[in-house]
């Protein structure tokens, strides 16, 4: 008898042991749920300069923030969340001159200090095709509808949500609208980007739409084939053709000296 009894404290003993381990893990576990919950929810959380979650949800998508000096900025959704805030440098005293196109003229000016946005890489192996510009469009100052040719206005190459200053080399906008007089209405889907822009996006370390002289573009009346033979009667260095648009560049033609100085035959 005494031993019956024996026995069964020891079982009841081990059986509340086991059933508070498994209450302890199952604690953990709930809250393995409830913080995967808050993830599925979209909850936002911040981890070092980039905030998780939340409305971040297409690379490349940017968004307005604040400055330390209370002016705006922008911020760019990365792989895992936004990126930090980007503020705009403050224009020099200045401006640099002016990039005429076939319709007007526009003022460019040199950014002082450069923003970490447009930090280029230094020149692919010396090539001086890929030297930093020295002076930009500010497009937060003038008008998008601006005409820069018969058949194009200043937004439709570049925008301040890719960056708040840009380069648009007049030489291939007259490239531009050759494809356009050849093929009839296109649809440009990509101009200027900023470096930092083109990082989010995932774009080449040397993209040439940092160096404004890149389009993506969709003909609205003819075939992607034909686009690719439009940038080739237009003089394009490099193209090509993807799913929906067509690349073409020109990087072979010299830099504006409006954007980077005195310029150089690559060719």
């Amino acid at each position: 008898m005494i031993r019956a009894w024996l026995f069964f404290a020891i079982f009841l003993t081990t059986a509340c042991g086991d059933l508070l381990s498994d209450s302890e893990n199952g604690d953990d576990f709930i809250a393995d749920l409830i913080e995967g919950a808050d993830s599925a929810d979209g909850h936002a959380s911040v981890q070092g300069d980039l905030v998780v979650g939340g409305s971040c949800a297409n690379i490349g998508e940017e968004d307005g923030c604040e400055c330390s000096d209370g002016s705006d900025g922008y911020k760019t959704c990365r792989a895992g969340g936004y990126g930090p805030c980007v503020c705009k440098a403050e224009l020099s005293a200045s401006n640099q001159g002016q990039a005429c196109f076939a319709s007007q003229c526009f003022d460019v000016f040199s950014l002082e200090p450069t923003p970490p946005a447009y930090a280029y890489p230094s020149p692919q192996g010396g090539d001086k095709r890929y030297t930093a510009p020295l002076a930009y469009l500010d497009l937060e100052h003038e008008n998008g509808n601006a005409s820069l040719s018969p058949n194009f206005v200043l937004k439709e190459t570049a925008q301040a949500a890719k960056g708040p200053y840009a380069v648009v080399q007049p030489r291939t906008i007259d490239k531009l609208q050759k494809i356009r007089n050849d093929l009839g209405a296109i649809r440009i889907n990509s101009g200027y980007r900023s470096p930092h822009y083109n990082k989010g996006l995932g774009g080449a370390t040397y993209s040439r739409h940092m160096y404004g002289d890149a389009f993506d573009f969709t003909p609205l009346s003819k075939s992607l084939d034909e686009g690719v033979e439009a940038c080739h009667r237009a003089g394009a260095t490099f193209i090509k053709k993807y799913e929906f648009h067509v690349h073409c560049d020109w990087r072979d033609l010299d830099l504006e000296d409006a954007f980077f100085g005195a310029s150089m035959p690559w060719s």
